[in-house]
């Protein structure tokens, strides 16, 4: 089988297919999804308190 691709003979619909044959690489992958979130935050905390600072505080999406 390729990696990436699932035996669909072998596969059951209820199998987490995130974790599926990646336990190494699974906690590597959390970890830098939890920095990325860390850091999306960050900036949005940043820029949040520029805003208030300014007075510019709009119902916006950022």
């Amino acid at each position: 089988m390729p990696e990436g691709l699932v035996d669909a003979s072998t596969h059951s619909p209820s199998t987490n297919d995130c974790n599926v044959d990646l336990p190494h690489k699974s906690k590597q992958h959390e970890v830098a999804q939890i920095s990325m979130a860390r850091q999306i935050q960050n900036s949005k905390n940043r820029l949040n308190r520029w805003e208030n600072c300014f007075g510019y505080v709009q119902n916006c999406q950022i």
